[in-house]
């Protein structure tokens, strides 16, 4: 019987053909080992095929050098993929009966692939799920692998031959499901698009556009998005490398407005504008493009409106019926958060002349964030932050802020309460106000606080009360308060 493929291929996109022999395979027990690629880019964030199909029998191999750390070339992902090898400077036969080096997770994958086969003829009995287990369980555990790809661990074939394993962690659960209503509109986009294009770009090109709001999205806030030229808006960073592939959903923590091979044709018209207003209107994003394999069939104008509550509204205008009927065939129209149960699929038609309403359902939970008080980072975008530092025989520093409101950028305001949770605290902490493109907005405040009660230090943190202008002057101020608030204890 047949145990396994060995994949040392990839690029395209999603292809449901591809997803239903994966599946076949699965269903009769074949493993399909596949290399994880090699952009240096996080298969979290942007799938990779052919390793990024989610079924059991998947096993996706990144590649590690002599010293165990990560290729420098090699894909990588948390719960994406699943195990390393080597795969840098790797002898291999070719043809004219001779030898070469090459690099890439194409020869970590047959390490792996090789060393099942040799489980499987060693232990005839095992299944498709022992064989995937064990070769995971018995992997070498490597700090340099750790968050880097699933098991944290690179091939180790005499542990896996003499079953010495431990158990993989199990995946932190999910965070709350956060689903869209999805409803169609009629023809209404925000006016006031106009201007020059801002982009003209086939692919490896991303707009930046820094929000005059926190636009919430799934649970958490983003200042700043990266716009495609290929119908995609993303949350706060793009992929590394080409998005022109159509998945079976939108990318990772992303708005798929028409997710498609789009191309911005010669002439001056054509490419991608945005449009921003003030802090409490939407920001507008307009495409006037061509589909890049069927150029001569018309034009598409799509725009997306972002609104400070988080919904989004989508329209549609594309010239032609034969257009149309393509684009439904190759296009998706859809959101997806940072973790896979959070994703919202359009099922229908792309609506011609119309377009789509995705509001948000229910409240969006209160996000909590750790960070290492000596070198913290505030953001706003949800309503709690737990900023921790280091539990020690000094205690352990939390700055609370609850209520939050303000984005910490342009004409945001809000009230700001500083608690400490823990006491007593000693030694020396900063703390820096930063927008999310990561300059400073307030300079980086040092303050002692020795072993001051949580009530003097709640009574200093009151002294901060308004956030108007982060960027402007009252960030000084807000800066010489807080010092001088310091300084006196």
């Amino acid at each position: 019987p047949v145990v396994l493929s060995s994949n040392s291929w990839g690029g395209g996109g999603y292809s449901q053909s591809l997803n239903d022999a994966i599946s076949e395979a699965n269903a009769a027990g074949i493993l399909f080992v596949a290399a994880a690629g090699n952009e240096a880019t996080d298969n979290d964030s942007s799938p990779h095929y052919p390793s990024g199909y989610e079924f059991d029998n998947v096993l996706t191999v990144a590649a590690v050098d002599q010293s165990g750390n990560l290729a420098s070339f090699s894909n990588y992902g948390a719960t994406s993929v699943d195990i390393a090898a080597p795969g840098v400077s790797i002898l291999s036969t070719t043809p004219g009966n001779s030898y070469a080096s090459y690099s890439g997770t194409s020869m970590a994958t047959p390490h792996v692939s090789g060393a099942i086969a040799l489980l499987k003829a060693y232990e005839p009995a095992l299944s498709m799920a022992e064989l995937k287990a064990r070769v995971l369980e018995a992997g070498k555990g490597l700090t340099s692998l750790s968050g880097v790809v699933r098991s944290g661990r690179m091939l180790n074939v005499g542990k896996m031959l003499a079953n010495e394993v431990a158990p993989i962690p199990p995946l932190p659960e999910p965070p709350a499901r956060i689903p869209y209503a999805i409803e169609q509109l009629p023809y209404s986009p925000e006016p006031g698009i106009a201007g020059a294009v801002e982009m003209q770009a086939d692919e490896l090109s991303y707009l930046t556009l820094n929000l005059p709001f926190t636009f919430p999205f799934y649970g958490k806030g983003t200042e700043t998005i990266k716009i495609s030229p290929n119908g995609v808006i993303y949350m706060g960073t793009a992929p590394g490398g080409m998005d022109y592939a159509v998945g079976s959903k939108a990318p990772n923590n992303s708005v798929a407005v028409l997710h498609t091979d789009l191309y911005a044709a010669s002439g001056s018209a054509y490419g991608v504008r945005t449009k921003k207003r003030g802090a409490s209107e939407p920001v507008s994003i307009e495409w006037f493009v061509k589909q890049y394999a069927n150029q001569t069939a018309g034009d598409i104008r799509v725009q997306a409106d972002l609104y400070p509550s988080g919904e989004i509204k989508l329209y549609y205008n594309v010239s032609s019926s034969a257009l149309l009927s393509y684009l439904d065939l190759v296009s998706l129209i859809g959101l997806a958060g940072p973790s896979s149960n959070n994703v919202d699929t359009y099922s229908g038609n792309i609506p011609n002349s119309a377009g789509l309403s995705l509001t948000p359902q229910g409240t969006v939970p209160s996000e909590q964030y750790r960070i290492h008080a000596s070198s913290g980072v505030l953001r706003a975008g949800v309503n709690h932050f737990t900023l921790e530092g280091p539990d020690g025989a000094s205690g352990t520093l939390a700055l609370k802020i609850r209520n939050l409101r303000c984005d910490l950028k342009n004409t945001a305001m809000g009230a700001v309460e500083l608690k400490v949770a823990k006491a007593p605290i000693a030694g020396n902490v900063r703390l820096g106000l930063y927008t999310a493109a990561g300059q400073v907005a307030a300079r980086v405040m040092r303050y002692s606080v020795g072993g001051q009660s949580r009530s003097r230090m709640e009574a200093r943190g009151k002294k901060l009360q308004k956030i108007r202008d982060m960027n402007g002057r009252s960030a000084s101020k807000l800066c010489r308060r807080f010092q001088r608030a310091a300084s006196q204890g």
